[in-house]
């Protein structure tokens, strides 16, 4: 590489720092830019497939984001209105939930007293009724703040998404890369195939473990009558992404809900059983099968990754540490075996990093 490629190299490692900074700083957009890239992973491999069956790469862009559009809108015309429906009951209800809760919880308290003949401090019950409702309140007021911010992130996400779609063909030309030594070249697209299989097969994987994850809950939760099933398997679905926290979260309202019924302990064994199942399911299941064997890190990478992403960025770093990771390993692995001097190959599967 001559004195102007490093050169250029240097101002492009300075772009990518700014961009970077940028993207960070500016509302809505670090939302939006991750939005659209886990859109992007989802959607290329259709956009492949048509472009396999003869057709042109703007017409399978087009194709494919306007029948992505036709099943959001179909899904949002069903499931939407019902979502709605049930989560405008539950804020409706939750005074009486709150109380009803307190009641179950004080007497199942008083018989387990009487059990053992020892009086167990209740007084820190009279505060959860107020914190309930300081909470919805709480969620109230911050609606109107979600709505606009969300507006914003459903107009970019779905804007980056094509744009990304239309120029991944072309992602060389854009960022000027063939000004890069021909070696280079080799190389930057041997990593970005590595990490496009990486990112885009862990979301898919994702998706489609959040989606088995949340209507497994729901399923379970309507068999044994539990109110809000749809609203309460949606959540589960969705805190599943949320590595180690989110199922905890998920359970709590479910079974708050299950003490608030007529038969309250049994039907909170039911609601443990199906979440204690669907998690079972999810670890032994879903996660070694399709997210294990993609990501490849060992637990305790994975734990660091999740605390470190935490620390930096609150829920959005856990979410996203453990594909951060894989992408560290993945770019380690391929930058040892440059600097060894292994011969470089086209293929991928020559090149596939260590199991």
């Amino acid at each position: 590489m001559n004195n102007k490629q490093h050169i250029w190299l240097i101002w492009y490692g300075v772009f990518l720092i700014l961009a970077l900074i940028i993207v960070w700083v500016t509302p809505n957009l670090l939302p939006s830019l991750l939005i659209a890239i886990v859109s992007y992973y989802f959607l290329n491999p259709f956009v492949k497939r048509f472009q396999r069956a003869g057709l042109s790469h703007q017409w399978s862009v087009n194709l494919v984001f306007f029948g992505m559009g036709v099943v959001i809108l179909g899904l949002l015309l069903l499931i939407a209105p019902l979502l709605w429906d049930e989560a405008n009951d539950f804020f409706r209800m939750l005074p009486q939930i709150s109380r009803t809760f307190l009641v179950t919880v004080q007497s199942t308290l008083s018989r387990f007293e009487d059990a053992i003949g020892y009086k167990i401090p209740t007084s820190w019950l009279n505060e959860l009724p107020p914190l309930l409702l300081k909470v919805a309140s709480w969620l109230g007021g911050q609606i109107p703040n979600w709505i606009g911010q969300s507006a914003i992130i459903l107009f970019l996400a779905p804007l980056l998404t094509f744009f990304f779609l239309k120029e991944a063909p072309s992602y060389f030309r854009i960022l000027q890369l063939n000004k890069l030594a021909p070696l280079w070249q080799e190389r930057i697209l041997i990593l970005t195939e590595a990490l496009d299989a990486q990112i885009g097969g862990f979301i898919r994987a994702r998706i489609l473990e959040s989606l088995i994850v949340g209507s497994l809950t729901w399923l379970g939760l309507l068999v044994i009558g539990l109110p809000f099933s749809l609203l309460l398997g949606a959540l589960a679905g969705i805190l599943n992404i949320i590595p180690y926290v989110g199922p905890i979260a998920a359970f709590a309202p479910s079974a708050i809900l299950a003490l608030t019924t007529t038969e309250p302990l049994w039907n909170l064994m039911l609601t443990t059983f199906i979440y204690g199942v669907v998690q079972a399911i999810d670890s032994f299941v879903l996660i070694p099968f399709f997210v294990g064997r993609i990501v490849n890190l060992h637990p305790l990478l994975v734990i660091i990754s999740i605390l470190l992403g935490a620390h930096l960025s609150g829920i959005l770093g856990m979410i996203i540490s453990i594909p951060i990771a894989g992408m560290i390993k993945v770019t380690l692995y391929y930058v040892t075996q440059w600097i060894d001097d292994t011969p470089l190959s086209g293929s991928l599967s020559q090149t596939k990093p260590q199991q």
